[in-house]
This record gives C-alpha cells, structure tokens and sequence, in this order.
C-alpha cells in the first residue's frame, strides 16, 4: 500500500543490453537497428537472433555489426560457429597505451571476418 499517493518504487530489474546490432549496405547505409537486451547473462536465445539477422543481412548483400557486445555473447557466437557471420565493433576501455596509440582510455576497435577466411 502506498501512503499519500505516492509510487511504489519498481522491485523488478530492467533488462540490460547485450549488444547492438546494425545490418549495413555496401554503400553504408545502416538499413536496420536493434539492441538486444536480457535478464542475466545472453543465452541460445540471442544467438538464434544474431543469426537470424546476420543470415537476413547477407541475403539482401548487406553485412551485420555487432556493437558493444557482452564478452559472454561474443563467446556464445563463436561457440556456435558464427564468428566469420559478423563484423564486430567494439570499444576498449582502461588499460596504459601501447605505443602509438593516444593515451584517451577509450579506443574504437573494429574487427572484420569473412567467410572465406580461415579461423585464427
């Protein structure tokens, strides 16, 4: 009950994202957005999205980044073999600079797989 009108505070726990995603033309249009967003660590359930959108992407010749990506989501897509099925961009944070790069404690990283290359 609340006394004097007043609201409840909310006891249920919002979902935290995940990652983002963007499906991107070759001309490098972003054609589509969506962050994924869950209870508790990602499971199956985000990677058949992952996948379903990378394979959505490919078909229309687009390609799909993911961004911002928990480290425990990333290890479920490469568990499941997608890896080489994403581009992934990500951004490190923290650590001492290695040389040539700006001591600004935030780097933009981007990786890029592709289907005909080997895993490494």
């Amino acid at each position: 009950m609340s006394d004097g009108g007043g609201r409840r505070p909310s006891l249920v726990a919002a979902p935290r994202p995940w990652c983002r995603l963007r499906v991107v033309t070759p001309d490098g249009r972003v054609v589509a957005r969506r962050t994924l967003r869950g209870f508790g660590p990602p499971d199956l359930d985000a990677v058949d999205v992952v996948a379903r959108l990378a394979l959505v992407a490919r078909r229309r010749g687009a390609r799909l980044m993911v961004e911002e990506a928990r480290p425990e989501l990333r290890e479920l897509v490469e568990l499941a073999g997608l890896s080489l099925s994403v581009e992934w961009r990500c951004v490190e944070v923290g650590g001492q600079p290695e040389l040539g790069e700006h001591p600004a404690g935030v780097e933009q990283v981007e990786e890029e797989a592709h289907l005909g290359d080997p895993p490494a």
